[in-house]
């Protein structure tokens, strides 16, 4: 292990070393949406809680949320498929804090937009 020009190693840090294991966990889970996926900035997105975008792979939607700020907070989003093309209103979550979660959304039917998908996070 190669130690850092004060002497110390990462394994000194556990805390940090933890979060930056998770980081690099987040990335490895979620990299295929940063390299093959397209970014749709917020089309058809509404989010309340965070800050949010929309990334596009041939296959899957991502919608990317940060919580900016330095408290716990609920994330609620809202978004338009017909852009999408998406059939199936299921959704996954994958947290840079480590947790997951698998689900199924609320489909409604609006008659000007479309299908839409919404989840409270």
């Amino acid at each position: 292990m190669r130690r850092a020009e004060n002497g110390k190693n990462l394994s000194d840090f556990p805390e940090f070393a933890q979060h930056v294991a998770r980081q690099a966990d987040f990335r490895k889970k979620t990299e295929r949406f940063w390299i093959d996926g397209t970014f749709q900035d917020d089309i058809g997105l509404r989010v309340s809680g965070v800050f949010g975008k929309v990334y596009k792979t041939r296959h899957e939607v991502a919608i990317m949320m940060a919580n900016l700020t330095d408290k716990a907070t609920d994330a609620d989003f809202e978004l338009d498929t017909r852009p999408y093309g998406i059939e199936v209103a299921s959704y996954s979550t994958i947290s840079s804090n480590g947790s997951s979660e698998d689900g199924s959304a609320t489909e409604e039917e609006n008659s000007t937009q479309g299908n839409e998908v919404s989840c409270a996070l």
